[in-house]
């Protein structure tokens, strides 16, 4: 009966130990999956950041081609109007 109680002992340790070793490989790919969560995570706000930059370029871009459209259209009729009261003024 001893013999069989330090046999029982002797299972349950190594059973311990395997589970220890089971813990250990969770515990490392649990950092693992951590760090890279992380390395991600940071690479996305990087992206976001880039993102916002780009799009607020664009609409800074679009916003002046839009006025110098504006300003062409409007400016040379404008200026052919001024152009022909100056002469007209000159001529008089």
């Amino acid at each position: 009966m001893y013999d069989t109680h330090l046999s029982k002992i002797a299972n349950l340790e190594k059973q311990i130990s395997i589970l220890d070793v089971i813990a250990n490989d969770y515990k490392v790919s649990f950092e693992a999956k951590s760090s890279q969560y992380e390395s991600l995570q940071m690479q996305y706000e990087l992206r976001v950041k880039e993102y916002d930059e780009l799009e607020s370029s664009y609409w800074t871009l679009n916003a002046k081609k839009t006025t110098w459209k504006t300003l062409t259209i409007v400016g040379i009729p404008v200026s052919f109007v001024g152009g022909v009261l100056l002469i007209v003024k000159l001529l008089n």
